[in-house]
């Protein structure tokens, strides 16, 4: 949430062209605005496999959205980047906008807060001995080679989205991994 006469911040991108040292050091610059507030929202893999996607976004986007209205501050508007669907959080019906992220700096400011952050995330699960060896800190989950390899070797963490798996399960991609998972 950031003021609407407000200029954008140096450096404030679409996050997907921002290396990840850029894109950390704008969430630092973001972090220390007195005028910027974050909210961050997401949901289990588990949760997504259960109720989908759009389900899934939708909830996160009432949890962060309503996390910021109760800040109090007025609001003139609230804009999502992606395909538009019925969504009113608080009175207020947000504004999607298709690659809102390139059009939009506060968009763009967004998406670089909410890379940045699942990305501490994945490098936290790095650290983690339950976790280890799928290279998170380095594929921020994507399905590189180098993390279906892993997920071959290992299996599936609880962190991996089986319902996304399974649509991928192709030779160079998933092809197998659902058969070393054992609900």
């Amino acid at each position: 949430m950031a003021p609407a006469d407000m200029e954008r911040p140096e450096g404030v991108n679409d996050s997907k062209k921002l290396s990840k040292v850029a894109r950390e050091r704008v969430h630092e610059r973001l972090r220390g605005l007195d005028n910027v507030s974050r909210a961050v929202a997401y949901r289990h893999a588990s949760y997504i496999d259960e109720h989908g996607v759009r389900a899934s976004l939708r909830a996160c986007y009432e949890e962060a959205i309503g996390k910021l209205l109760g800040f109090g501050y007025p609001v003139v508007a609230i804009r999502i980047d992606g395909q538009p669907f019925v969504l009113e959080v608080g009175g207020h019906t947000p504004e999607f906008i298709v690659k809102g992220d390139i059009h939009d700096w506060y968009i763009g400011a967004a998406s670089i807060v909410a890379k940045t952050v699942r990305d501490g995330i994945m490098a936290k699960w790095d650290t983690e001995e339950a976790y280890r060896g799928y290279g998170w800190a380095k594929n921020s989950g994507y399905g590189t080679k180098a993390h279906t390899d892993a997920i071959r070797q290992l299996g599936l963490s609880d962190q991996h989205r089986k319902s996304y798996c399974r649509k991928l399960e192709t030779p160079d991609t998933c092809e197998g991994v659902l058969d070393l998972f054992h609900p």
